[in-house]
């Protein structure tokens, strides 16, 4: 009985390589490199593709090295092989990855030798997709067996470092985000920030021995009261400290109103508070409400949701495992999820303005390049855009954000629909 071989082109993007390789079962594989793709990516894609299973790597995996910009080359180190297609039964090219030359040579060779035991297939990587094409029957052909987001993100060389527990509840973070959504807590929202900005940057470093005392329990009146007495005269401080002192009441019946309705046994108030809590409600709350959002309304109402724990992410950070870029890094991800072969990322900002929404979108644009070419971005804020100079700043910053395929949602998408149907119709969901 006769082989089926898989060949594949290796390059910087190698999602169809792996894809290919996950949704047909083959007897060996031939691998076409060149210098460069053996050099920096073979290791992270065997890696991906194998799952680390070494033996299987050494049994099953050849390879050629080829002149990409040399077609004579190309065929010649083809035919070095010749021995494995003669007695295959089957052969599937994937002409997806690598130069035009070198797919074009690769086909070409595969079409006058092996024509009839030869599938040629493609996918149009910048589509986002889990389908390939069959170029001679030009039919689309759906992959079933998703690729991970392990396997995807080894392929460009990076591995999950740290990865955040869930904190509290869906429920826990839909009340907050009520609240917080609520015209009438405006003003204490962006007093909330202020607060815990100044504790950050301010209070925290330069009070080693309190710190340990407020990541276990404080008094946010006391605190506050604190804060004035050390930092109310500082001018860059003078006039958020006062305003933060004058509506402390608000405050502290803000934080005791959200602990009564959470009820939950971790939860503190605003008389027994921590570091986390607090935290929490001021802004993590809202990575923990998508990374929720994002499990019920994609993966449960869907056909992937044993895929949820493993291919959605809350408050990570990657690491880069290759040796040719150790000091690489990528800052901490709120949410990131990938589904049919599309990976998304998700930024969430419970307050900021329009420089930090500027800053933020180029820095996304950063990381979605850093992580494959159909990466995917959206940035979700919950300011207030009423006035028409506000509309008309936030029309501006997402044509920007636009032309980096960046969406900006704010708090009347998230809450209308708007934001579920705009990752639906990425993710290409017909639910």
């Amino acid at each position: 009985m006769g082989k089926t071989i898989i060949v594949s082109i290796i390059s910087e993007h190698n999602l169809p390589n792996i894809s290919l390789v996950r949704n047909i079962t083959a007897d060996y594989y031939l691998d076409i490199l060149t210098e460069k793709s053996k050099k920096e990516y073979y290791d992270h894609y065997l890696n991906a593709v194998t799952d680390d299973k070494t033996s299987y790597i050494t049994d099953r995996f050849e390879n050629i090295i080829v002149d990409e910009s040399n077609a004579e080359n190309i065929i010649s180190q083809l035919s070095t092989k010749s021995y494995m297609f003669d007695e295959a039964e089957k052969i599937y090219i994937n002409v997806t990855g690598g130069t035009k030359l070198l797919s074009l040579y690769s086909y070409i060779f595969f079409k006058e030798h092996y024509f009839s035991k030869s599938t040629f297939y493609y996918m149009n990587i910048t589509s986002s997709s889990n389908v390939f094409i069959d170029l001679d029957t030009k039919k689309n052909i759906e992959m079933k067996n998703v690729v991970s987001l392990k396997q995807y993100l080894r392929s460009y060389q990076y591995v999950i470092a740290h990865e955040g527990n869930e904190n509290f509840s869906y429920n826990a973070a839909s009340v907050i985000l009520k609240e917080f959504t609520g015209q009438q807590y405006i003003q204490i929202r962006s007093l909330l920030n202020d607060l815990l900005d100044i504790l950050n940057n301010r209070y925290l470093k330069n009070k080693s021995v309190k710190a340990k005392e407020l990541y276990d329990s404080f008094n946010i009146r006391d605190i506050i009261d604190e804060l004035k007495n050390k930092f109310g005269e500082k001018q860059k401080y003078k006039n958020t400290i006062a305003n933060i002192f004058n509506n402390k009441t608000n405050i502290c019946q803000f934080i005791d109103n959200i602990a009564e309705k959470v009820n939950h046994p971790k939860f503190r108030n605003s008389a027994n508070m921590n570091i986390k809590t607090f935290r929490y409600i001021i802004s993590t709350f809202l990575e923990e409400y998508i990374y929720y959002f994002i499990k019920e309304e994609i993966f449960k109402n869907t056909n992937q949701e044993n895929m949820a724990p493993e291919n959605l992410k809350q408050s990570l950070r990657l690491e880069n495992i290759s040796n040719q870029n150790k000091n690489d890094y990528i800052p901490e991800l709120d949410v990131l999820f990938y589904y049919n072969n599309i990976l998304c990322y998700i930024e969430c900002k419970s307050g900021t303005y329009p420089e930090l929404i500027k800053n933020s979108t180029i820095k996304q644009k950063a990381i979605s390049s850093t992580l494959g070419i159909s990466a995917y971005s959206l940035f979700v804020v919950l300011n207030e855009f009423k006035t028409e100079s506000e509309k008309n700043t936030l029309k501006n910053l997402r044509d920007k954000a636009d032309s980096f395929k960046i969406k900006i949602i704010t708090k009347e998408d998230l809450l209308n629909g708007t934001f579920i149907s705009t990752i639906k119709k990425y993710c290409k969901i017909n639910v």
